[in-house]
């Protein structure tokens, strides 16, 4: 009953005397799954509901050195005041997989143009253009704030602090889960001139072209805390003449449009909305949007030739060659909220960067044997490629390899390659 997946797709095409066009359309939804709704993800540990709760949950509790114990708000009562507390026990506790996705939800829509031209009867010119937009959704959740991690305990003079010295508290982001929504469309545009000439007795086949990719990320993420805001709302604060409860000191107010006082114990039947995680102004200060957004680029041109350059007993001697020239751009810009570190998530950094090579490569397919008793083919294979980095400098990798038919339905392969690994854009510039 959930998680269902739509694909819906289509392709049409022409072809005429001198070429052809194609179109192919496609749009994709899935649905979401839910972690509490499948018995082997519901618990964190699967078999083990004991270690997949948490004592930061929904039930906010804070540290009472008298007791040497936690205290939750009592079920129904205004959580203010001492006496309106009780020890934090099993009961106390949240399970972080009731508000997860065990599938997130995802829907892409893509288009496919792709087309070709004899503009002679050698030369022809060769098109496609390729767009995919992808958004997906997923949840985490509540983030799961402690005062200690942050610095930021209750202030002794809060209206809601229960002890007259201040203390160190914990409360999970229920009402407002982490969410993220990414969007990212994907463009990707390459033409080529591809045709064959005469070369003595022997044709060369050719290409030159260029390639084009660009995707473009955007992130918006709520749930995190703006924890510049948590930090004033638990500070000091008083219940004013008009009985509402004010940030500040009688002598000394703040502004209710800088600052809403928090009872990080009310909530879930528990105490008032006013001045809970419930309470709208409270999620409006504490829970912005962030956004983020990425880009990457690719632009390439390359120009290949092939053929066979003579004949031996086995077969042709077949090559092929080629060059390539090769840009990456890449930009992350968190949000600048992100970037200050206020939020409770993970800070970050803006960057970019880009690098760019050349590339040389050159194969020879050698036949050895071919038509012979227990060799129906036996193949060398060469190939090297020549990479020049702007970044870190350059590299030669071979391999070469033997293909062996001994009879017709049965065939054997023995490589040896060399590799490596270049630095990519976030490893140069992260």
């Amino acid at each position: 009953g959930d998680g269902a997946k739509t694909r819906l797709d289509g392709m049409q095409g022409v072809s005429g005397d001198r070429g052809y066009v194609t179109v192919g359309v496609e749009y994709r939804d899935e649905e979401e799954v839910w972690a509490r709704d499948r018995f082997f993800s519901r618990d964190s540990y699967p078999g083990f509901p004991q270690y997949s709760t948490t004592v930061v949950g929904q039930w906010g509790n804070f540290y009472n050195p008298a007791e040497d114990a936690w205290f939750v708000a009592d079920r129904g009562s205004s959580a203010i005041g001492l006496e309106n507390f009780h020890p934090q026990n099993a009961d106390d506790v949240s399970r972080s997989a009731d508000q997860m996705h065990l599938i997130t939800p995802l829907e892409t829509r893509a288009l496919f143009v792709g087309g070709a031209y004899d503009i002679t009867d050698r030369v022809q010119l060769v098109v496609d253009m390729s767009y995919m937009n992808r958004v997906a959704d997923s949840q985490l959740a509540g983030y799961p704030l402690q005062s200690s991690s942050f610095g930021i305990p209750m202030s002794a003079d809060s209206y809601f602090n229960p002890l007259d010295e201040d203390i160190d508290w914990r409360r999970r982001g229920w009402e407002v889960p982490r969410t993220t929504e990414s969007e990212l469309s994907s463009w990707r545009f390459s033409a080529a001139l591809e045709g064959s000439f005469e070369f003595g007795d022997r044709y060369v086949d050719w290409q030159v072209g260029n390639m084009y990719g660009d995707n473009e990320l955007s992130v918006r993420s709520r749930g995190d805390f703006h924890t510049g805001f948590v930090a004033d709302s638990v500070g000091p604060s008083f219940l004013n003449d008009q009985g509402i409860v004010q940030c500040g000191t009688p002598d000394n107010p703040i502004p209710t449009s800088s600052c809403v006082p928090w009872n990080p114990f009310a909530g879930f039947g528990t105490g008032s909305v006013a001045n809970s995680l419930a309470d709208p102004a409270i999620q409006a200060l504490f829970f912005p949007t962030y956004h983020t957004e990425g880009s990457t680029t690719t632009t390439s041109y390359f120009a290949n030739i092939s053929g066979n350059l003579f004949a031996l007993p086995a077969g042709d001697l077949s090559y092929a060659a080629g060059y390539e020239y090769r840009k990456e751009e890449g930009s992350y810009t968190p949000d600048a909220l992100l970037q200050s570190g206020v939020a409770s998530g993970l800070a970050a950094g803006p960057t970019a960067g880009e690098y760019q090579l050349d590339e040389f490569f050159l194969e020879f397919s050698v036949p050895l044997l071919a038509d012979m008793p227990g060799a129906q083919e036996l193949t060398l294979n060469l190939a090297s490629r020549y990479s020049d980095y702007d970044t870190f400098g350059d590299t030669l990798n071979s391999n070469f390899g033997l293909a062996w038919n001994p009879i017709d339905d049965l065939r054997g392969r023995g490589p040896w390659a060399q590799g490596f690994r270049a630095p990519t854009i976030s490893n140069l510039y992260g």
